[in-house]
């Protein structure tokens, strides 16, 4: 008797093991590769533009500097043009957030500023790093 229980503990530890092990090993094909950190980085949206053109036209060695550089001049070019629309924008969303907030009833509107503190934290996380400088 004290053998049968002994050997039923084991099979369900096994078991348990067994679907760790499983789990773990197929976890790659259920969730896919695995993903770059968010926000990109500038060079890694030069280095991803870069090599895709690189694979979608057959780019030679000479091409693919080339290519690197310009898509480096767009990226700076780009910060430079969302850095110049950002006070807008955030004048936009806080204009909009204040609208809002004068037709809720005190609760809503703690609420609401709770919930435009969450999504401005994760606005935040978003924005991207300034550029870094030209190349030489």
């Amino acid at each position: 008797m004290d053998n049968t229980r002994w050997k039923r503990w084991f099979a369900i530890v096994l078991i348990f093991v067994s679907g760790i092990a499983v789990g773990a090993a197929s976890a790659p094909l259920f969730l896919g590769p695995p993903r770059p950190p968010f926000p990109p980085t500038p060079e890694s949206v030069q280095e991803h533009i870069t090599s895709r053109l690189t694979r979608e036209l057959d780019l030679d060695e000479a091409q693919q500097k080339t290519v690197s550089e310009l898509v480096h001049r767009s990226l700076i070019k780009g910060q430079a043009i969302r850095m110049e629309v950002e006070p807008r924008f955030r004048s936009l969303i806080e204009d909009t957030h204040l609208s809002i907030r004068a037709v809720l009833d005190p609760d809503q509107q703690q609420r609401l500023d709770a919930f435009h503190e969450r999504l401005e934290e994760r606005r935040r996380g978003f924005l991207m790093p300034p550029p870094p400088p030209p190349m030489p």
